[in-house]
């Protein structure tokens, strides 16, 4: 028996031991510059395509600050400054990746594709994640993705609350600015699959005059439903769907309804639009009444 916990012993003076150097090496590998830079190097090597990484800062145990990232495959390449990220590393031990924190300078995606000689239907999706991530909060000065010639680019984004679990996205709060326009939505819900389901709240505010509206999106991509409100410069208010999924170019079934609109030096009231079709093939139809209580409809 006393041999049997000399043996014991033994073996628990080891496993201590192990696991004290285990902390230490872990301690070293995240919580020193350069042992951050060790696994992010590592992990770099490691990733499909070409990945280069300048300006290692931090640690990853509080936060990791890179200066340059760049990524090119055979499709895409992409770029990105100034990113510093807080991790969150108890949250790994609940199956899920937790950043506390996160800001971006800029970021830059370019498709590598060649241009289609036909327009090809929209087809948004994504492969499932093997760890569910969520950002506590985070911010990207600049966002542009090139295609084909064409440049799109949404700046000043934040958002609080964001969890991507598999195909889902979901967020309490995002904030963007595109074409002049200040975007706030809430409770976003986006699945990345399918007909795209999503559901969110939308406001919006132009930079350079008073135009500013609110509603709600529902549905999928496939059929957004919309209810939004204009509310400045006039009330009107508009319901409908918009097809985007599976479309060469988005299609609409739109109704709006104005208490009064001025048109040159004519007043009409309770004055209805309709529209459907596309961007370049639509049809309108339109009924109003002059203020004179004189109908008039086309």
């Amino acid at each position: 028996m006393a041999r049997l916990l000399k043996v014991l012993r033994h073996w628990l003076a080891i496993a201590f031991l192990f696991a004290v150097l285990l902390i230490g090496v872990v301690a070293i590998l995240l919580n020193t510059t350069s042992g951050s830079r060790f696994v992010v190097n590592r992990v770099a090597a490691a990733v499909p395509g070409s990945l280069y990484l300048d300006g290692v800062e931090g640690t990853l145990w509080r936060t990791l600050e890179l200066r340059l990232l760049r990524y090119r495959n055979e499709t895409v390449e992409l770029s990105a400054d100034d990113l510093q990220l807080e991790i969150s590393w108890p949250s790994l031990f609940a199956g899920s990746f937790v950043l506390n924190s996160t800001r971006i300078g800029s970021i830059d995606i370019r498709s590598l594709k060649p241009p289609a000689t036909t327009p090809s239907p929209l087809d948004i999706s994504m492969p499932p994640l093997p760890v569910a991530l969520s950002v506590a909060e985070g911010q990207v000065g600049s966002f542009v993705v090139q295609r084909e010639g064409d440049d799109v680019q949404v700046t000043d984004i934040a958002w609080s609350a964001a969890d991507i679990g598999s195909q889902r996205i979901q967020a309490d709060s995002i904030e963007l600015s595109m074409f002049d326009t200040a975007f706030d939505l809430d409770n976003v819900d986006l699945t990345l699959a399918g007909d795209v389901p999503l559901a969110a709240g939308v406001s919006w505010r132009r930079d350079q005059d008073d135009w500013a509206g609110s509603g709600t999106l529902g549905g999928s991509l496939a059929a957004i439903s919309i209810s939004h409100a204009l509310q400045s410069p006039a009330a009107v208010a508009t319901t409908g769907v918009v097809q985007l999924q599976g479309q060469t170019e988005p299609r609409f079934d739109l109704d709006s309804r104005l208490d009064r609109v001025v048109i040159g030096s004519t007043d009409f009231a309770a004055v209805r639009v309709a529209s459907a079709g596309s961007i370049n093939a639509y049809e309108l139809a339109y009924t109003g009444s002059f203020l004179d209580a004189v109908s008039y409809t086309h």
